[in-house]
C-alpha cells in the first residue's frame, strides 16, 4: 500500500499525484490535507502516514510539503521509517537502491506533476541492492 501524506502547500500535487497513481493501478490512502486552506498540521499528517507506512515493511508512502524539509525532519523520527527528500530521480534511486527507503518526500514548491511522475516511478521501480548497504541501515537504526 502506498500512503500519502501532504499539508496545504502540496494539495494540489497531491491532486495530480492520486490520478497518476490510480491511472497506473496502484493503490494508496490519503492521510492530509483535504484543502489547500493554509494548514500547519503538516506534522500530524506525517505522524499518521508513518504508522501506517511502518505497519508492513513492504508499504511505502509519499509525502509533500513546501520544501519537503520540514516533513523529511517529521518523518525521519519514527525508527522505522527511511524518508528520502528527492527532488529528481537520481535521489530517489539512489534512496531506494543504497538506502532502502520507504518513503519519498517531495519539495511541492519546486516540483511540477511531470517531474514528480517520473520520480515516483523510479522510487517505486527500483529495488534494494542489499549487501554493503545493510549494516549501513543497522547502524543508522541503533
Amino acid at each position: 500500500m502506498i500512503y500519502l501524506s501532504t499539508d496545504h502547500r502540496g494539495y494540489k500535487l497531491m491532486q495530480e499525484i492520486k490520478k497518476y497513481l490510480e491511472q497506473k493501478g496502484l493503490q494508496y490512502v490519503s492521510v492530509g490535507a483535504n484543502s489547500y486552506d493554509k494548514d500547519d498540521s503538516y506534522a500530524t499528517y506525517t505522524l499518521k502516514a508513518n504508522e501506517l507506512v511502518a505497519q508492513d515493511e513492504d508499504n511505502r508512502g509519499i509525502y509533500l510539503c513546501g520544501t519537503g524539509l520540514g516533513t523529511a525532519m517529521g518523518a525521519n523520527r519514527n525508527k522505522k521509517i527511511r524518508a528520502v527528500l528527492c527532488p529528481n530521480k537520481k535521489y530517489a534511486y539512489f534512496g531506494r537502491l543504497h538506502n532502502n527507503a520507504n518513503v519519498l518526500v517531495m519539495p511541492a514548491n519546486y516540483t511540477s506533476i511531470r517531474k514528480a511522475k517520473k520520480i515516483i516511478d523510479v522510487f517505486l521501480s527500483t529495488p534494494f541492492e542489499g549487501g554493503r548497504h545493510v549494516q549501513r541501515l543497522e547502524d543508522i537504526s541503533k
